[in-house]
């Protein structure tokens, strides 16, 4: 592997299996028949993915894309291909024909400026499909918004994921019930929300969350269907988490 042209984000976590492997087994149960991976990178969590109807890996750097296109085994057959897409910036029209059941990204969304403008887009996707499973948004992100440093600027990281972080004065409050509700905020202390504006105490949409996996509802997003904390680092600090959502 080329490090001069991977990031050191991704080839130091190449040959991390039992990581990727404990990832993998936590979103198991969640995954669709037809999957949409966006920011793929060099495939490091790709290769876990189930190859059911389709799978679609997306990356915006086109010498990732060229290294995960090379990656692909002739043996699926057609049902994995790749593709070079920009949430930010692109149109997701011609995504509407794969209907999709499954959107998942693994330590991506921390890298992306405007990340509720391309939750709404993953959103869009998924809803524009007709397929009778499902329909999934499942997101690893890193927790803790407090921890937020040095190392996350150096690795491009625009922010953590805490429940204690705030709307920021840069972003209008976006309600909007039609596209992707941004006040999700179904969590327990040490657990990282997929998105999080402000919230009274431990509720979501005014309902409690009681327990670990607990069931909360949203007009905008369906279920939440679990929140799950990776492992514990000590102290707890950099503890990173996903959260499921279900429409």
């Amino acid at each position: 592997m080329n490090n001069e042209v991977v990031p050191f984000e991704l080839s130091s976590l190449s040959g991390a299996r039992n990581y990727q492997s404990w990832i993998f087994e936590s979103i198991r149960p969640f995954m669709g028949r037809r999957i949409l991976e966006i920011g793929a990178g060099i495939g490091n969590m790709s290769r876990w993915l189930p190859r059911n109807e389709r799978l679609i890996l997306s990356e915006t750097n086109p010498v990732l894309l060229g290294l995960l296109g090379g990656g692909i085994d002739a043996a699926d057959d057609g049902k994995v291909t790749t593709l070079r897409l920009d949430l930010e910036t692109d149109d997701v029209g011609s995504l509407v024909k794969e209907n999709l059941d499954t959107i998942v990204s693994f330590n991506v969304l921390e890298h992306i400026k405007d990340d509720a403008l391309v939750l709404r887009k993953m959103k869009e996707i998924l809803m524009s499909g007709n397929g009778p499973y499902p329909r999934r948004i499942v997101s690893f992100v890193p927790a803790h918004h407090w921890a937020y440093g040095t190392i996350d600027r150096s690795f491009g990281h625009y922010r953590r994921y805490s429940r204690r972080l705030r709307q920021r004065p840069d972003r209008p409050a976006r309600d909007d019930r039609r596209g992707l509700d941004p006040s999700l905020r179904a969590h327990l202390p040490g657990r990282a929300p997929l998105r999080q504006f402000s919230a009274q105490g431990r509720s979501f949409a005014g309902r409690p969350v009681a327990d670990l996996g607990a069931r909360v509802e949203s007009p905008a997003l369906g279920a939440v269907e679990k929140i799950e904390p990776g492992p514990a680092p000590r102290r707890h600090v950099g503890r990173a988490g996903f959260a499921l959502v279900r429409r």
